[in-house]
Formats: structure tokens, C-alpha cells, sequence
């Protein structure tokens, strides 16, 4: 998005941000990518994964239930005052108000009747502090030490040093102390009344608390930085796994494309060889048939032609001539009777016999076998190493058609077809 006149910001976006002023801060919500503001936008931290996201998508993420899931890591939440009831994110709001001083926009002005705006700040009243309050300030003898900042000070200086006013929402007056028993920063008034020591409460001075916190969430913080090194180890071990499968697989899968094509070559092979073996007894048969079928026709020929030239000649003679016919013809036409064709071979074909081919497939079932080696992880007694893992073997299921040739797994033998 296009930036802005810097004019146009000072009129229209007192309370907000421009984006190159936050574009190094985590001051953008991570649901929508805007940037936080105290209007629509204002941070609220959600407390399961510390993260905070603007009001407006947590209203739309809600939908108006008192009941939602965190947009980040889905924890249920069950909220009777609504997203408002989430507490706010200080140290964003902070950020956000020393941005404004450093872009020279409004800001929010502390106790003032008049509503000045502000020009300085107390460090000691973490107040804001327009011209007229600050001379005053000054005037009053208990606040004369108080150290006051003005605008163009806390531009040249580093934004750590920047503070935001810390307010009891109830009594408002400043959060200066802890209760230990309710977990709770409350305000001197707080401390006389709901959370007042004669009633149980251990109530101590907020930098009391923060150095005993600080040294917890320290140690807390070192130990998720020797466990993030340990994820990111496991992280490269998985993905190194993960990339060792897959180049496993596919070299795998080529290795078996392979083998059975080799296969498939021999098969191919041996169905030439018997088509080719199927070509020739059949041209064998075919031969030896057509010629008993030639000699056949032959002798069928000269039976046929004979007999019906014998029965035509006798049928236009005479007695005579009749008896002349037969003297001549007896001996050839008894001859005929002797006559046959070549050996034959009776019933002749080519069939195909499927002879091993049930034991074949029965290899073919168990042709290959596919393993894997899986490394699980074991229980450990120290709960600060539970990334160790065993290496552990799964052996693969061997194919039960492998027993069924009744040979020993890996000792060789012959099958022999009968």
C-alpha cells in the first residue's frame, strides 16, 4: 500500500501508525497483516500461545460467542465479558505512542482539563504533560525532582527509555505493587482493600515481583532455547529422513520397474520361443495332412472318372461289346480297389499345456520383497533428553506363497516340472 503524505497523516491518523514507521516492530496483527491502533485494531493477547491479535478479527473470529478458539493454535477459551475481556498488549500500546512522538502525532494527553496536547513527560508520574501542566509541575514543591522529558528529548533518545502511564482500571491510580496470592498488579488503594494483607493477601512492591519473575521466565526461556536447539536438530534429522525416503522410494521403484522388466523379457522370450515352436508342429501337420488330402483327391479322382466312364461305355453296348468292355476294364477297376491314400495320422492338432505355470505364479507372489527400517523413539528416564530415539528393525511380512515351495527361506533349490 502506497504511503501516505505526511500532511494527510497528521489530520486523519492522530492515533494510528504509517507503515514505514512499524515495518521493523511487532506491531502488525498476524490474522490480517494491519497494523495495531488503539481504535479499531487495539492488541489483545491471547494468553495460550502469547500472541497478540487486533480486536476487530478477534469480533469477526468470534462471531459474537462468549466461547472461542485462539486463531493461532486453536485452545478454546471461554470468555463471559467477550474479546474485550482480553487483556490489552502494554508494551505494543507503548510502542505505538513513542511511534507517535517520533512522527509527530497527537497524543494523549494525562490529566489535562484543558486538553492541551502534550509536549513532555514525567518519568516519575509516567504522565504526559502539556505546556501549562508541565510549568505548573514544576511549581509544586513535592514534584520539583520529578524528571520531565520533553518531545524532541525522547525523539533523540532510544524508545526503550519511552513509558507508558500504568493506571488501575478500578481506583485509577498508578499499578506500583504485586499480589502474590492473586496473581494480580493492583494500585495502592487495592492493597487496603480487596487485596489487603490482613485478609491473606502477600502484597510486595511491583519491582520485587518483576526481579523474582524475571529470574523464572530467564530460566524458563533458557530452557525453551535448549529445547528449540534440540527441535531444530530433530527438525534436520526428520527432514533428512523425510528427503532419504523419498529418494529411497523412487530408487525403490526403479529397481522393481527394472526387475520385472527383465522379467517380462524372459517371458516375452519364452512365448516367442513356444509360438515359434507352436509355428512349426503345426506346419509339420499341415504338411503331412495336405498331402494324404492331395493323394486322397487323387484316387478319388480316378475311382469316380472310372467307374462312371465304365457305366457310361456298358450302358450304350451291346452284349457283346458289354462283355468286351468288361474283360478289358475288370483287372484295372479291381486294381482301383487295392488303391489308398498316404498313412494317416488320425486326429492331429497343437494344444498348449500350462505346465508349471501354477508353481510360476506361485513364485511371482513372492518375487521381491519390500523392507523398511523404522527408528522409534524409546522412554527415557531423563525428561530433559526425550528426543532420543532407538533404532529399531521392521522386518517385512515375508509372502506366505515363500513357505509354500517347501524350501528353506535363502537356501537355494530346484523345482522340477513334470
Amino acid at each position: 500500500m502506497p504511503q501516505l503524505p505526511h500532511i494527510h497523516l497528521q489530520i486523519t491518523m492522530s492515533y494510528y501508525v504509517s507503515t514505514s514507521a512499524i515495518k521493523d516492530l511487532l506491531t502488525e496483527c498476524p490474522i490480517c497483516t494491519e497494523h495495531f491502533d488503539e481504535a479499531t485494531r487495539t492488541p489483545r493477547r491471547m494468553p495460550c500461545c502469547v500472541q497478540s491479535i487486533c480486536e476487530a478479527c478477534l469480533e469477526t473470529h468470534s462471531r459474537g460467542r462468549l466461547a472461542i478458539s485462539c486463531p493461532m493454535c486453536r485452545h478454546q477459551h471461554n470468555l463471559p465479558g467477550g474479546v474485550k475481556s482480553l487483556p490489552k498488549e502494554p508494551v505494543i500500546l507503548r510502542i505505538l505512542d513513542n511511534l507517535k512522538i517520533v512522527k509527530g502525532l497527537n497524543l494523549p494527553r494525562t490529566d489535562c482539563t484543558d486538553g492541551n496536547p502534550a509536549m513532555s513527560k514525567c518519568d516519575d508520574c509516567v504522565a504526559f504533560l502539556c505546556q501549562e501542566c508541565l510549568n505548573a509541575h514544576k511549581r509544586v514543591k513535592t514534584l520539583r525532582d520529578h524528571h520531565t522529558v520533553s518531545f524532541q528529548e525522547m525523539k533523540e533518545g532510544p524508545s526503550k527509555n519511552f513509558h507508558r502511564v500504568h493506571k488501575c482500571a478500578q481506583h485509577h491510580l498508578p499499578l506500583q505493587f504485586y499480589c502474590n496470592t492473586c496473581d494480580k498488579i493492583v494500585c495502592v488503594s487495592c492493597t487496603v482493600v480487596e487485596h489487603k494483607e490482613g485478609k491473606g493477601h502477600n502484597v510486595v512492591p511491583v519491582d520485587d515481583a518483576h526481579q523474582e519473575r524475571a529470574k523464572s521466565i530467564e530460566d524458563t526461556l533458557a530452557k525453551l532455547d535448549q529445547k528449540s536447539e534440540k527441535l531444530l536438530e530433530a527438525e534436520k534429522d526428520l527432514q533428512k529422513r523425510y528427503s532419504g525416503i523419498e529418494e529411497s522410494t523412487k530408487v525403490a521403484v526403479v529397481d522393481i520397474n527394472t526387475a520385472f522388466d527383465k522379467l517380462m523379457d524372459k517371458i516375452q522370450q519364452r512365448r516367442a520361443i513356444m509360438l515359434s515352436e507352436v509355428e512349426e508342429k503345426s506346419s509339420n501337420l499341415l504338411k503331412l495332412t495336405q498331402e494324404e488330402l492331395d493323394s486322397t483327391r487323387t484316387i478319388l479322382t480316378k475311382v469316380t472318372s472310372s467307374t462312371e466312364y465304365t457305366r457310361q461305355m456298358r450302358g450304350k453296348a451291346d452284349k457283346i461289346e458289354d462283355i468286351q468292355v468288361m474283360e478289358s476294364s475288370a483287372a484295372t477297376l479291381s486294381a482301383m480297389l487295392e488303391l489308398s491314400p498316404k498313412a494317416s495320422l488320425g486326429r492331429a492338432g497343437v494344444s498348449f499345456a500350462s505346465t508349471c505355470f501354477s508353481k510360476i505364479t506361485t513364485f511371482l507372489k513372492m518375487a521381491g520383497l519390500v523392507k523398511s527400517v523404522v527408528f522409534t523413539p524409546i522412554e527415557n528416564s531423563n525428561p530433559d533428553d526425550s528426543l532420543n530415539n532407538a533404532i529399531t528393525f521392521e522386518h517385512a511380512e515375508v509372502p506366505q506363497a515363500a513357505y509354500m515351495t517347501g524350501l528353506p527361506l535363502g537356501v537355494k533349490g530346484s523345482i522340477s516340472c513334470k
